[in-house]
C-alpha cells in the first residue's frame, strides 16, 4: 500500500481500444444529413429544408424543371366566377413579364392546394382579385422572384398590374393557413424569400432549385472539409486499411508533484521544454497516476506495437 493509503493496480493492463467512427468514407451529403438530423450546427441549411419540405426532399433535389401539365388556364374551369377570372388575370400578368410556364403552373398548384385546404383560405371576405394577387405573391416570393434585390418584378409592380393595393399581409395569412410560413425560431431574413417557405419541391421553379442545390452542396462541402480536418487532427484514428494511426506531440517531462487543492489528491505532471513555462500540465487522480506508471513501464519493457501507424 502506498503512503497515500491507496493501493495501485495489482498488474499492468493495456489501455482499452474503442472503435472510432471514421468519416473518411462518408459523402458530403451524408454528413449534411447527419448534421441536419442531429445537432444541427449548420443553421444556414435549415431554411433550405423548410423550402423543400424535409431533409430527404432537400438531399434528393435536383435542378430539373417541374412538370407543367396543369400550367394552362383549364385549372380554373371549375371556378367560373370572379375568382377564376382573377386568376386568369394573374396568368396574363405573369406572361406579360415573361414568367414561364413553370411559374404559371406553380400559381395554379397553390390555387389547387388552397381550394382543397381545410382552412378554406379562398373563402375569406376579400376581393377575388386580392386573393389571386396574394397567391401570386406567395408563389413568386417563395421562389425568391420578388423581395430584396430580386429580378424581374417588384411587389409594387405586381399590385399595379393586378389593379390592387398591397396584398402582402393577405398573402402571409393565406400562407400561414397553408403551412407555408417560416418556423417561429427561424430568422426570416435568412433567405431572400423572407418568411415564405413553400415546403414542396413541386412548387419550386428550376431557377430556385438550382440555387438551393448550389447552397446545399456548398454547405455539404464545408461540413466535409471541416470533418476531414477534424479526422486528420484526431490523435487516435482508425484508417480504412484497418490500421490505427496515433498522433502524438513530443514533449519533455519536467516535473511531477502531488497536490491536494480541494481535499482530493492529484498528481500534476508538467510537460514541455522549460520548467518555468511548461507547454502542458496534466492533472491525474492518484489511481490514474499509478495506472499511468504501470502502463508506461509495461510499454518500455515490451515490444513495439504491431500493425499501427505512428506519426
Amino acid at each position: 500500500m502506498s503512503d497515500d493509503g491507496e493501493s495501485p493496480p495489482s498488474a499492468p493492463y493495456p489501455p482499452p481500444v474503442r472503435p472510432v467512427n471514421s468519416d473518411e468514407s462518408a459523402s458530403p451529403l451524408d454528413l449534411l444529413r447527419h448534421d441536419l438530423t442531429g445537432e444541427g450546427r449548420w443553421s444556414s441549411a435549415r431554411p433550405l429544408v423548410h423550402m423543400c419540405g424535409g431533409v430527404d426532399a432537400l438531399l434528393t433535389l435536383d435542378a430539373s424543371a417541374i412538370d407543367t401539365p396543369r400550367a394552362t388556364l383549364e385549372v380554373f374551369d371549375d371556378d367560373g366566377g370572379p375568382l377564376g377570372g382573377a386568376f386568369r388575370r394573374v396568368h396574363e400578368a405573369l406572361t406579360t413579364y415573361r414568367f414561364d410556364a413553370e411559374y404559371r403552373a406553380i400559381v395554379s398548384r397553390i390555387f389547387e392546394i388552397a381550394r382543397t385546404n381545410q382552412s378554406r383560405p379562398l373563402e375569406r371576405r376579400s376581393d377575388p382579385k386580392r386573393i389571386a394577387a396574394a397567391i401570386a405573391w406567395i408563389a413568386l416570393m417563395g421562389n425568391m422572384e420578388i423581395g430584396r434585390g430580386r429580378r424581374q418584378l417588384s411587389a409594387d409592380l405586381l399590385w399595379y398590374e393586378l389593379s390592387v393595393t398591397s396584398c402582402a399581409d393577405l398573402g402571409r395569412k393565406i400562407a400561414a393557413d397553408l403551412g407555408m410560413r417560416a418556423c417561429p425560431d427561424e430568422d426570416p431574413r435568412s433567405l431572400p424569400c423572407a418568411d415564405i417557405r413553400l415546403g414542396d419541391v413541386a412548387l419550386l421553379h428550376t431557377s430556385t432549385r438550382a440555387w438551393i442545390v448550389a447552397q446545399r452542396d456548398a454547405t455539404a462541402r464545408a461540413i466535409h472539409q471541416i470533418e476531414q480536418g477534424r479526422a486528420e487532427a484526431r490523435p487516435f484514428r482508425r484508417r480504412q486499411d484497418g490500421l490505427v494511426q496515433l498522433r502524438g506531440l513530443e514533449l519533455g517531462v519536467l516535473a511531477a508533484v502531488k497536490v491536494q487543492p480541494d481535499g482530493q489528491q492529484r498528481v500534476m505532471v508538467l510537460l514541455g521544454s522549460e520548467l518555468d513555462d511548461p507547454e502542458e500540465i496534466v492533472a491525474l487522480t492518484v489511481p490514474a497516476a499509478h495506472r499511468l506508471v504501470q502502463l508506461i513501464t509495461a510499454a518500455l519493457h515490451g515490444p513495439p506495437a504491431a500493425a499501427r501507424a505512428v506519426s
